[in-house]
């Protein structure tokens, strides 16, 4: 398991510098960009999960707004904006959001 691009970028390095086939060593990480879409296309990575960072600055710009002119609070105190688990059968789904809103 690796915490986004800053360890899963040099997990890819290591399977490729020392021969290790992908599915050999079951990998997981955090948040998508283009090389971990293409590890999850691949059998590198078995899933990300997405944490939906641009909902999450939204969300609390949209509640404020809604607080500051209707009065109106979230009935939750916490608005879910993920985690959202991409793996082979959703990584094309997704895969054209990848560094723009996922």
């Amino acid at each position: 398991m690796t915490l986004g691009p800053n360890g899963a970028i040099p997990f890819y390095g290591f399977l490729e510098e020392s021969g290790t086939t992908a599915g050999a060593i079951k990998h997981g990480t955090f948040d998508l960009g283009a090389e971990i879409v293409a590890a999850i296309k691949d059998g590198r990575t078995l899933f990300a999960i997405d944490q939906q960072p641009y909902l999450q600055g939204y969300g609390a710009v949209q509640a404020l707004v809604l607080n500051l002119r209707q009065g109106i609070s979230p009935a939750l105190p916490v608005t879910a904006t993920g985690p959202g688990f991409v793996d082979a059968k959703t990584v094309d789904l997704v895969s054209s959001l990848s560094g723009t809103y996922r």
